[in-house]
């Protein structure tokens, strides 16, 4: 049973967390449009900062835009304990306009996982990066060094951990749309950058141990004008962040990506955005995401589980793994949602990359319902035939399908066909015997066979040759 919220401020919660996803959701106005900016790091890495080709300023866009009408920081950090080599992965949303922090911390060494969503008092400087967060613990802090142009400290609190991390970018931003700036609508708008390579050095505190770490980072920074709606939980998205590099360190690429899906279960506005080694930037809408695994909640919900990403422009093909099932948090208005820690591998233009990846994920998934429209009962079959099926029109699951034939009326089904992706299927009735109790069976599954559906024919159909 889909949510239904129940009253005005669930309705603006769920309008407000969702609606970041439409925010920037506006399709692209060029299917590729490629804007090249210096590898040398004296060429950028100093204020005032603005590329070729885009509508941001740095540090100036780094801080609060009081024109804003919606505005949030976002980062998620994969760590690695210097002597201990345990892996850990953190994130975490400054909702701005909200007041409101959502925050996980994951030991993927240990297979542990845990969050907390905190109202709190936030204020951020105006024109850079100065953001401050006072909830329960000691109070957050995210600024910009000065004097150190795209270089931070990070100081985080909850629960029983404690982060005080240096980060420092290495490589320009990563500016979605490659300009910027994304139009919803001729009145409504969006900016949108990350900053994709940072290189994060400092220490964590888990309960009484201190342990020194480094690691790679990502932010978001979003902000713009646009009107709240109240979005129907039967939408849902998944977005991914990726940074990946060859074996030798010398190819580093960061790409950020995501879908949203309408209650029918469509793919809209779907958005990639990539910088590569040598410091260019590629977006463009046309690229796939199969959903490999899928992953049973204990509250009986499926998430998707393990990714593969297809992209044909850069020749990308990666598959994207979550080091835990359970990266599940739990808002108080509406149904919980997956973000955590991914480790990727696979090639790009043929060569292997490996790195880490941070997967969020709203939408939920259900078994999939088959509905057999030819041979369905009643027909007198002869030759060639083509048998066709119905699914439930769910874009994002990538399904297999398998057909079966009974020759007694459904007490004994033989085997006719297996991992056929069409709805279709041309079945040579010629090589069974004639027959008036026939039968055709329909199985369509996961590939990991998680969530599967099938369908029979209503009534027994006739074959002569």
């Amino acid at each position: 049973m889909l949510f239904k919220p129940g009253n005005f401020r669930e309705k603006i919660i769920i309008a407000f967390l969702l609606s970041s996803f439409f925010m920037v959701a506006a399709p692209l106005r060029v299917r590729v449009h490629s804007v090249s900016i210096s590898g040398a790091e004296k060429e950028w890495k100093e204020y005032p900062y603005l590329a070729a080709g885009n509508l941001l300023e740095f540090p100036a866009d780094e801080g609060r835009h009081d024109d804003a009408q919606m505005e949030w920081w976002y980062f998620n950090l994969h760590l690695t304990g210097k002597k201990t080599g345990k892996s850990y992965g953190l994130w975490a949303g400054y909702y701005f306009t909200y007041n409101t922090r959502f925050i996980a911390f994951a030991d993927n060494t240990n297979g542990t996982f845990t969050s907390e969503i905190m109202p709190g008092v936030m204020s951020a400087e105006k024109g850079r990066q100065g953001l401050e967060y006072k909830g329960k613990y000691f109070p957050d802090e995210w600024y910009q060094i000065e004097g150190k142009p795209f270089t931070y400290i990070l100081k985080v609190y909850f629960k029983d951990i404690e982060v005080d991390l240096s980060m420092d970018l290495r490589k320009p931003p990563l500016i979605l749309n490659n300009n910027g700036l994304i139009h919803l609508n001729p009145a409504e708008f969006t900016y949108y950058y990350s900053l994709s390579n940072m290189k994060v050095e400092g220490t964590i505190k888990v309960e009484d141990r201190v342990e020194e770490v480094e690691g790679i980072g990502w932010e978001d920074h979003q902000w713009g004008n646009f009107s709240l709606q109240a979005i129907s939980m039967g939408i849902g998205h998944e977005w991914f962040s990726i940074q990946v590099d060859t074996e030798d360190g010398r190819n580093p690429i960061e790409m950020v990506f995501y879908q949203i899906f309408t209650p029918e279960y469509k793919i809209i506005a779907p958005i990639f955005s990539l910088i590569n080694a040598e410091h260019s930037l590629f977006s463009t809408k046309e690229f796939t995401i199969e959903r490999l695994a899928y992953w049973e909640s204990p509250e009986g919900e499926y998430y998707s589980n393990k990714w593969r990403i297809i992209e044909d422009v850069n020749q990308i093909d990666l598959i994207i793994t979550p080091y835990e099932d359970n990266q599940l948090l739990y808002p108080p208005f509406f149904p919980p949602f997956r973000e955590g820690p991914c480790y990727v591998e696979g090639k790009i233009k043929g060569k292997l990359y490996k790195g880490t990846a941070y997967a969020e994920a709203f939408k939920r998934y259900k078994p999939p319902l088959i509905e057999i429209k030819f041979p369905n009962g009643g027909e007198d079959l002869t030759g060639k035939v083509k048998v066709s099926w119905l699914r439930s029109e769910d874009e994002a699951m990538s399904l297999r399908y398998s057909l079966y034939y009974s020759q007694d009326g459904g007490k004994t089904f033989i085997p006719l066909a297996f991992d056929i992706t069409e709805r279709e299927f041309i079945w040579d009735t010629s090589s069974v015997p004639d027959g008036d109790k026939y039968l055709i069976k329909v199985s369509a599954s996961t590939p990991d066979n998680l969530l599967s559906g099938s369908d029979t024919s209503d009534k027994v159909f006739t074959i002569k040759k």
